[in-house]
């Protein structure tokens, strides 16, 4: 069985969300949304090495900034799952796809889609979400993750290629092979892939099955 829980990064509401499902749900390993890379510069306070792709450190950089309101630090959710599953004995596996190969497909969108989205991520940079009525103590409702998602896929079709569907794809796989080997696993994951991965596991089911 695999069981998915949807957080935000910079949600203070993950922290409890992520260690009360752990405690009530007692699976028998934590999937995280990380690779090696991304995990140990998060337990050295952000020292790992990051890649040099202008767009992903400009969403880092918003995301930073909106961190500030928050007073989260981005991924302190994932810390506190890995912390939870070790009082817990219970083993951790990073699922998500290396940070580095991420950064190498989102290079290598059209100069067309760059310019745009770096237009649209300049307007963050003026315009942040904490301007908007949106809670960022807490996990966006689920109408609203998939709405932006929507938006993403239709504005930035590369982008999503790269950012969500590919991994989701890789995760999805990753999950299924910890299924078939521990049996209960619990998935911990950006609400932004939920939806898409509940797709991709469901179709990989399927094929399996047939």
């Amino acid at each position: 069985m695999i069981e998915l829980i949807g957080t935000s990064h910079i949600a203070e509401e993950s922290l409890e969300e992520v260690k009360q499902k752990i405690n009530e749900t007692n699976p028998k390993i934590v999937a995280l949304e990380l690779d090696p890379g991304r995990y140990q510069s998060l337990k050295t306070g952000g020292k790992g090495e990051k890649p040099k792709n202008p767009i992903l450190m400009i969403i880092s950089f918003l995301q930073e900034q909106l961190s500030l309101e928050t007073g989260i630090k981005p991924g302190t959710e994932m810390l506190e799952a890995s912390k939870a599953a070790e009082k817990l004995d219970i083993p951790v596996a990073l699922i998500d796809q290396d940070i580095k190969v991420t950064a190498k497909k989102i290079g290598g969108i059209s100069l067309l889609e760059k310019t745009k989205l770096l237009a649209y991520l300049t307007v963050g940079l003026l315009f942040p979400l904490s301007s908007m009525e949106i809670d960022l103590n807490k996990v966006p409702e689920e109408e609203l993750v998939e709405e932006m998602t929507l938006r993403l896929k239709i504005a930035f079709p590369n982008l999503y290629q790269a950012l969500i569907k590919e991994r989701n794809q890789i995760m999805s796989q990753r999950l299924l092979e910890l299924e078939r080997r521990y049996g209960k696993v619990l998935g911990v994951v950006g609400a932004g892939h939920i939806k898409g991965l509940k797709e991709e596991l469901r179709e990989r089911s399927i094929n399996q099955q047939a």
